[in-house]
């Protein structure tokens, strides 16, 4: 590699799998899941000067979505975190909640968390009117999650009307979020979030969706003597605009722009500007059931520290054959990132699919996706990242009548 490039540290070999059980139909019905992922913990050697750990996790999640007539829809999730940081400790047996033991091995650094929601929605003059709660303890973990947000209360609720025979919808949502759920902190943070969509389908095949969402933040300290030190206000704005407009039907062309300005400060924070813009082209031939994309992607952020710029193509195949039961697909991505106009890393990024669909009930899936940031100058980081999925799904019905039926003719019999 270049000298004195930031290589990032070594990481464990680690092994997941996880399985959804849904019942019900697609207005009221039931899921099941489970996850559980573990470190290998001789698939690298063990070092105390890097503070890398082996972690193993299981998670026992519970969802649902409910729709009560027309108008009312009830929907909820909790999921039950059982965690170890490091699994070179001795398994300890837990007098409180024995049944962990069963289904888990605890240690004295085991954590065990909870995440849930719950949200309603009823229609009022076709009005829709909606409220949602949301808690992710603090220390909840998922080795599943690349990136997860933990330590978070929100509560916030929304208002949306369509206009114009369903061509002009409007909604706007409040909320409010805070962490420091535990109180273990010197201070929380409180924020208020609004926002405003608008989306506009008055040409024919074109769609434009308009949004606004602003949030102010303030730290609030939980002891006086800390008060002028930590007091912190932020404000973030962000806009974005998306379009999209499609043509043909044997060949189908489907024209997309999304664009995304962003400002944030505050009263100890230097302003922070953030551009995006995603311009692509995708074409289908339905008759073949073959398609390309080609999207291009920009980003520049400006601060006090200079201004730093991502440009980069992405380019696709996704193709269809016996039937529909066979799906494949494939993506390439290239990205230059530039400090202060000074070249700093190129990163490469491929995607493979394969989907196998041999009967309605079965669908097999696997995903291949490699990454790979490489430093050009001195001081940049580089890594790269295998990582690889497979996924099976089983779809049955089975509904209370024949049940009934079936145990009534086996009664007879």
């Amino acid at each position: 590699g270049v000298e004195g490039v930031t290589v990032s540290l070594p990481a464990y070999e680690r092994w997941g799998g996880a399985a959804k059980l849904k019942i019900g139909t697609e207005k009221n019905n039931i899921e099941l899941i489970y996850f559980q992922a573990a470190d290998r913990e001789n698939s690298i050697p063990f070092d105390t000067s890097n503070n890398i750990l082996p972690a193993e996790n299981q998670i026992i999640g519970f969802v649902t979505s409910q729709k009560f007539g027309e108008k009312l829809s009830v929907s909820g999730s909790y999921h039950f975190s059982m965690y170890n940081p490091n699994t070179f400790l001795p398994i300890e047996k837990l007098e409180r909640f024995s049944y962990v033991n069963k289904i888990f091995n605890p240690r004295a650094n085991s954590q065990f968390n909870s995440a849930y929601t719950m949200s309603v929605d009823y229609e009022l003059f076709s009005t829709r009117i909606g409220a949602k709660f949301k808690r992710i303890d603090p220390s909840y973990t998922s080795l599943g999650s690349v990136f997860i947000v933990n330590d978070v209360q929100e509560i916030s609720g929304n208002v949306g009307r369509q206009f114009l025979n369903n061509k002009l919808g409007v909604t706007v949502s409040l909320g409010v979020t805070e962490n420091n759920l535990d109180r273990k902190q010197l201070a929380t943070q409180r924020r208020i979030a609004g926002s405003g969509t608008v989306s506009v389908g008055l040409i024919k095949n074109a769609n434009i969706n308009l949004s606004y969402n602003s949030f102010s933040s303030n730290v609030v300290a939980l002891q006086d003597i800390f008060y002028d030190s930590i007091r912190l206000t932020q404000l973030n704005e962000t806009a974005t605009a998306t379009t999209n407009y499609t043509l043909g039907s044997k060949i189908k062309h489907v024209f997309t722009v999304n664009a995304t300005y962003q400002e944030s400060g505050g009263n100890k924070q230097d302003p922070v500007f953030t551009f995006l813009l995603n311009p692509g082209y995708a074409i289908t031939f339905t008759k073949h059931s073959l398609g390309f994309l080609l999207n291009m992607s920009f980003m520049e952020l400006n601060n006090s520290m200079g201004e730093t710029q991502n440009i980069g193509p992405t380019a696709g195949i996704n193709h269809s054959f016996f039937k529909q039961k066979f799906k494949t697909g494939a993506n390439f991505s290239f990205q230059q990132s530039r400090v202060n106009a000074v070249l700093t890393n190129q990163n490469y990024a491929a995607t493979v699919f394969l989907q196998f669909s041999p009967a309605k009930a079965h669908s097999f899936k696997v995903n291949y996706a490699y990454v790979r940031k490489n430093a050009v100058v001195e001081g940049a980081q580089q890594f790269s990242e295998h990582r690889m999925t497979i996924n099976y799904n089983y779809s049955f019905g089975l509904s209370y009548n024949s049940i009934r039926s079936k145990a009534k003719k086996s009664d007879t019999e």
